[in-house]
């Protein structure tokens, strides 16, 4: 095994990492390692992170070799179990091929990887970090690998230019459903989880999609062209959707097959053609993270911000977040947001359970109103023991409604239990004694309740895996959106 440990530290916005790297031969019969999790990885960068991991932990990893046979590929942070994902393609489809040298560059902003080949910048993925305390090299036991020239540098991130009619959309207040933005070497990108939160809420990175995010303004305009780079996304080939309502009529969009690193455009035409004021709405595909580089209200005279009275947050897994719901318009919160007329801000993440993390982040305004939709992970199949597993999901629960209360003392609080899902009697307890967990704390402490259960069809129809039912598709969303509204009506009479 070697490592190579380097002791930096940095809060600066931009951290720097150069290196030299030459594989000069691969190992005929690879040896095992305790510092990899796959037998093909054979070079690792990680970077430490103070209240993380040091760097000299592997969940750290910030790019890393592979070789299969005597194909060698790169990638960046995969945040799946596999760590497949961030297959970097690189200029020309060429391959990296041993004996040849090659200058790495790794970029760390506060938010986003960047990862430079020979100069050229080949990669970029999400990532929020808050400091940088150290990094290191992992060589794979009998691999002949030479790193040189290793070099760190910290900077304040310069602020790149923004197109000027992008700019008046931002300042006017046109763009919703986020905390800030950045204007970064791929464009202007929104942020609508807080890096303290990011931070704090998982100890292995992850992508940051735009859920929630909108385009949202009264105008004349004959439609609202967006143009973009995509720089977060599940896997290759991804079915990208935006969703779009005029005078909060939904009109379904096409899909666009979209690759991480691809330049791209939309545009979503009002249906009204009369040149007179009406709400042009865009919600921001879900699964998706893209660089804004223009956004243009066609042929307006105005384009003005909408009014929204009462400010919502979401605090969710992957079925608030809006995984598998390709048409954005119809995932339940922002059909709700629209419907509500709501000023939403979506802070749901794929893979969450309950934490007081999720609303942990500095939040300019109090909101109103909160949406917890969590507990489907916290069940986990029901594999693990009964009384131990539904004391910490109802402890935690507790926790996130407290520190709900105490940021946001006038909010009014909706928990909503958990959907069908297809495992749901487990192994040892079943899905709905969580929901009964759950129930407790939320009466206990007057927070809203709605049985969410039977809102979606128990049809694998109305879910994306036709083996596994957990998210609903853009069809499931409609019936939970549906009969949410319907709930909170009856027994609210207004939310």
């Amino acid at each position: 095994m070697k490592r190579f440990t380097f002791s930096e530290n940095t809060s600066k916005s931009e951290a720097i990492i150069s290196f030299a790297l030459q594989i000069n031969s691969l190992a005929e019969n690879r040896e095992k390692d305790d510092d990899f999790l796959e037998e093909n990885e054979i070079f690792m960068l990680t970077v430490g992170e103070k209240g993380k991991f040091s760097a000299e932990n592997f969940y750290q990893n910030k790019l890393t070799i592979r070789a299969v046979g005597e194909e060698l590929s790169l990638h960046g942070y995969a945040p799946d179990f596999n760590r497949t994902g961030n297959a970097v393609v690189l200029p020309g489809g060429k391959k990296l091929k041993t004996s040849e040298k090659y200058s790495f560059k790794v970029v760390l902003t506060k938010r986003r990887v960047y990862i430079y080949l020979n100069g050229a910048l080949v990669e970029s993925y999400g990532n929020a970090r808050e400091t940088v305390d150290g990094y290191a090299f992992f060589v794979r036991n009998g691999e002949n690998i030479d790193i040189s020239d290793v070099g760190f540098t910290s900077r304040d991130e310069e602020e790149y230019p923004t197109s000027e009619k992008l700019t008046y959309c931002v300042e006017k207040g046109l763009f919703g459903g986020y905390l800030s933005y950045d204007k970064t070497r791929e464009g202007l990108t929104f942020n609508r989880l807080d890096v303290k939160s990011c931070f704090e809420c998982t100890t292995r990175n992850f992508y940051a999609y735009d859920s929630g995010l909108t385009l949202d303004a009264e105008t004349d305009a004959s439609g609202i062209k967006l143009d973009f780079k995509v720089v977060d996304i599940p896997v290759g080939n991804w079915n990208m959707q935006f969703g779009f309502a005029a005078d909060g009529r939904r009109i379904t969009q096409p899909i666009k097959l979209v690759n991480r690193g691809e330049y791209a455009s939309v545009t979503m035409n009002n249906p009204f053609k009369d040149g007179k004021r009406h709400r042009l709405t865009v919600f921001f595909p879900t699964s998706c993270g893209l660089a804004l580089t223009r956004a243009e209200f066609l042929n307006a005279t105005f384009a003005e911000r909408v009014k929204k009275d009462v400010r919502a947050i979401f605090i969710g897994d992957s079925i608030t977040e809006g995984s598998e719901c390709f048409d954005a318009s119809r995932a339940y919160p922002n059909a709700l947001a629209l419907h509500y007329g709501l000023d939403a801000l979506n802070q749901s993440l794929g893979g969450m359970s309950f934490g007081d993390y999720c609303a942990s982040g500095n939040y300019p305004e109090p909101f109103d109103v909160a949406f917890i939709a969590l507990g489907t992970n916290s069940f986990c199949g029901g594999t693990g023991d009964k009384a131990k597993t539904l004391k910490t999901v109802a402890e935690q629960a507790e926790k996130l409604v407290k520190r709900i209360k105490e940021k946001f003392p006038d909010c009014r609080i909706y928990g909503l239990l958990p959907i069908w899902r297809s495992d749901e009697d487990g192994v040892n307890f079943s899905l709905k004694d969580t929901s009964r967990a759950l129930r407790s704390v939320y009466s206990r402490l007057n927070v809203r309740i709605i049985n969410c259960h039977d809102f979606v069809p128990k049809d694998y129809g109305y879910f994306s895996d036709p083996i596994f039912a957990i998210h609903p598709t853009s069809e499931g969303h409609d019936f939970y959106a549906e009969n949410l509204i319907a709930a909170i009506d009856k027994k609210y009479k207004k939310i």
